[in-house]
């Protein structure tokens, strides 16, 4: 998986699936 810098509301479920791996 791609870890960008989301420039869009996906940046809450990003941060999520990043804490949780």
């Amino acid at each position: 998986m791609d870890y960008d810098i989301p420039t869009a509301p996906n940046t809450v479920g990003r941060s999520l699936l990043i804490n949780l791996d």
